[in-house]
């Protein structure tokens, strides 16, 4: 990973470790686009609530647009461990046509025990980025057999 890549995923992983602090009674925002709840799958394309370390999962989430308007758009979706440290984050970005939709998925391989939770927005982009959706969460189980 190049450094500016690396600085990338830090200042990422701060902004989006801050977004559910926000109530979202108070967030100064409309949903401008609406994720799906993340599932995990199989490389045999069998959700799953539950895996063993070192199972290849595939975590989805497709998104939908409420603009009547193209726009452009980044989907993060991440892994947190139990104590909410990113374990597994990957992004899309691109530019969604009015009232379109997309699917993103983000392959991991989960290296420890543990009870996971999944999550996926979206945002304006990368850099100076508006949000646009609220989190959307779901968890897993992974065991060691």
């Amino acid at each position: 990973m190049r450094l500016s890549q690396y600085r990338l995923a830090v200042a990422l992983i701060s902004m989006i470790s801050t977004i559910s602090l926000i109530p979202l009674a108070f967030a100064s925002y409309i949903v401008l686009m609406t994720p799906s709840i993340p599932k995990a799958i199989t490389i045999d394309n069998l959700s799953v609530k539950e895996a063993i370390v070192g199972q290849q999962l595939v975590i989805t989430t497709t998104v939908q647009s409420n603009l009547k308007e193209a726009r452009s758009y980044a989907i993060i979706i991440e892994a947190r461990d139990y104590d909410g440290v990113t374990m597994a984050m990957n992004w899309q970005t691109g530019n969604m046509d009015a009232h379109g939709s997309t699917s993103m998925g983000m392959s991991w391989i989960p290296q420890k025990a543990g009870t996971y939770q999944l999550r996926t927005f979206v945002m304006s982009g990368i850099h100076n980025a508006q949000v646009y959706s609220a989190v959307e969460s779901s968890e897993i189980k992974i065991s060691t057999r």
